[in-house]
């Protein structure tokens, strides 16, 4: 009687809308975790006249042969709800010694919640199995293993093995046959509180999800009757073998329900009448309302609340236009033809709920209209009137009607004036330094010019015509050739700006040496920035090496062999002082301190060619010419 009602009620459109209720579930490893209890509810020891109920949310995941509760007062009473492959689910009740078990034609998804109730009817000897509410077909289930008397246990048979893989929820135990209507009205809600008939109750509502709850053991029976449970070998860190956070549908908390309730909407027209699922009815109704119906059952009472809305009559207004002598289908599919004057009629439909629903149509009357445009085109152009029509290579103005329709539908000219733009072209000449980047006049720029560049850019008046500029560029390059006599080096352009520079300390600027000529005063490498014409360039650096230098035979210094192929021997004559290696162009490629009569140099790993020694003592300083072969 109750399966059929809740059929019915299905069909008159409820949709609960779940949220799920905040908090944990205990996860079991499939190893070796389990939830013992010491104690047996009294009435497993004769189940030949005692119903009961168990109910969970389960949530498997692995196939294997597992237990999900298992309550052994002894070998001859005791009760089971397991799951094996394909996560079928077994349930067997061996009541003294007489073994009644049941097995489900098909299995809970794995990885997934499921509400699993399992029921025993002492009076019929009748095992029955729902999942999430609903009643499952099943086989014969065959025999039980047994554990270990007087436990009771979660997630594995008594005193070990046939370990569940997977989580566990909101477990309840009943000392009553739970009907349909009382599994399907609670199995969404944390029961809380004491309750008539409820042995257990387990919420797993402990510890912080996936967190380290090392120490918290104890399984907490929230029925108020103390059947505690003890975690055994859970490792209590990390998200498995834990307490982690629980994704069972439960939406609601609080005392259990007796009642099953749910919702439905309808919508009826304006004045209309509507019975209700208890068969009352109401008339005329003008203003929504809710109306609640209860339906008595045998265990539990039904109870629909119906949210009706209403419909009111719908008044529209469209407004149209046509052309004069043009015709018009209104909205209850009636026409009127050759209309040259306003028109205001009236169309009476239905919605799609039945409800009347006026449409007042206003008809407007176009007349043919003209105008007139301006364009224009470059010389050669091509131009497309409004009629579609295009002209083209035109030269000279042209004045052409195009007879079109208007956005009505209706005949309208438009008078278009093609007029023809001028273009232009223009040279010009621009100096640039060497080296230097130049932008044209149509945005493409050269970078790096070294020689004379004449480049034309084509580009679009504000009438979008062709324009030509030819741009010459031409090339400023200072001369920064130098001569070099003795210690003096000359600038060969005259009539410059100068800069003399260091080059071996960066390049740097020496302080007033500003002329044509510079005459170095130490040795090292020297070049010059020559400006001109506003262009500087700099030239090549120039090595000197004759200023204030000793004679060889002064210093009594040797030098041998030279040429060289690798190890240059240096006779110094003094007891210490520096040695620098330079290349031609005055940069220091080796230098060490010397103290001894006596230093070598090893030039094996540089290149073939001519360098300088450079020795300084507390006599002097000497420079020897030396060739590496």
């Amino acid at each position: 009687m109750l399966k059929r009602l809740f059929i019915c009620f299905s069909l008159l459109g409820f949709s609960p809308a779940f949220a799920q209720f905040e908090g944990n579930t205990l996860d079991f490893d499939g190893t070796n975790d389990m939830v013992v209890s010491n104690t047996v509810p009294t009435f497993f020891n004769n189940l030949a006249t005692n119903n009961f109920t168990f109910e969970a949310w389960v949530n498997p995941r692995g196939s294997l042969f597992t237990r999900i509760f298992f309550a052994q007062p002894s070998t001859t009473n005791f009760a089971s709800v397991s799951a094996t492959t394909g996560n079928v689910i077994y349930f067997y009740v061996i009541a003294n010694g007489t073994t009644y078990s049941v097995a489900t034609s098909t299995g809970i998804p794995q990885n997934q919640w499921t509400h699993v109730a399992a029921r025993w009817n002492a009076t019929t000897l009748t095992p029955e199995v729902l999942f999430n509410g609903v009643i499952q077909a099943t086989a014969p289930g065959g025999g039980s293993s047994t554990g270990t008397n007087g436990l009771m246990t979660l997630g594995a048979r008594p005193g070990g093995t046939q370990y569940f893989n997977g989580a566990i929820d909101e477990a309840r135990l009943w000392s009553e046959y739970r009907s349909d209507c009382q599994i399907l009205a609670n199995m969404d809600k944390n029961i809380t509180g004491a309750q008539t008939n409820l042995v257990f109750n387990y919420d797993f509502n402990q510890g912080i999800a996936a967190a380290n709850n090392t120490g918290l053991t104890t399984l907490n029976d929230n029925s108020g009757n103390g059947y505690n449970g003890t975690l055994t070998n859970f490792a209590l860190t990390g998200a498995t073998s834990n307490w982690i956070a629980s994704a069972a549908t439960v939406t609601s908390s609080g005392n259990a329900f007796n009642t099953f309730t749910r919702a439905q909407t309808t919508s009826i027209c304006y004045g209309g009448d509507l019975t209700f699922p208890d068969g009352s009815s109401q008339t005329n109704i003008t203003a929504p309302f809710i109306q609640n119906s209860t339906i008595t059952g045998p265990v539990c009472d039904t109870v629909v609340s119906t949210t009706v809305s209403v419909n009111a009559p719908i008044s529209r207004n469209d407004t149209s236009a046509i052309c004069s002598g043009g015709s018009f289908t209104f909205a209850d599919g009636s026409t009127q033809t050759n209309i040259t004057a306003v028109v205001d009629y009236t169309s009476t439909l239905q919605t799609a709920t039945g409800c009347d629903s006026l449409v007042i149509t206003h008809i407007g009357v176009l007349q043919p209209t003209s105008a007139s445009e301006i364009g224009s085109v470059c010389p050669g152009g091509n131009y497309t009137f409004p009629d579609g029509t295009t002209l083209f290579g035109i030269t000279s103005q042209v004045v052409y009607v195009s007879t079109i329709q208007n956005v009505a539908g209706c005949d309208s000219t438009v008078t278009t004036t093609v007029s023809v733009n001028s273009t232009y072209s223009m040279s010009n000449a621009y100096t640039v330094c060497t080296g230097s980047a130049f932008t044209f006049a149509d945005g493409s720029t050269q970078n790096n010019i070294t020689s004379t560049v004449t480049y034309t850019s084509t580009l679009s008046t504000i009438n979008g015509c062709d324009s030509a500029i030819t741009t010459t560029i031409s090339v400023d390059q200072p001369d920064t050739s130098v001569t070099v006599v003795n210690e003096t080096l000359t600038a060969n352009l005259a009539g410059a700006t100068y800069q003399w520079l260091d080059c071996a300390n960066g390049y740097a600027i020496l302080p007033g040496a500003i002329n044509q000529s510079y005459m170095a005063i130490v040795n090292g490498t020297y070049a010059v920035s020559v400006t001109m014409n506003g262009c500087t360039d700099t030239s090549n650096c120039f090595l000197i090496l004759s200023t204030g230098l000793n004679s060889m035979q002064e210093n009594s210094v040797q030098i041998y062999p030279n040429p060289t192929h690798d190890i240059l021997h240096i006779a110094t004559g003094v007891d210490a002082g520096t040695i620098e290696l330079l290349d031609l162009t005055g940069k220091i490629i080796d230098s060490k301190t010397f103290t001894g009569a006596s230093v070598t140099l090893d030039m094996s790993a540089f290149d073939n060619g001519v360098y300088f020694v450079n020795i300084t003592t507390g006599k002097g300083k000497t420079v020897a010419r030396v060739i590496k072969n």
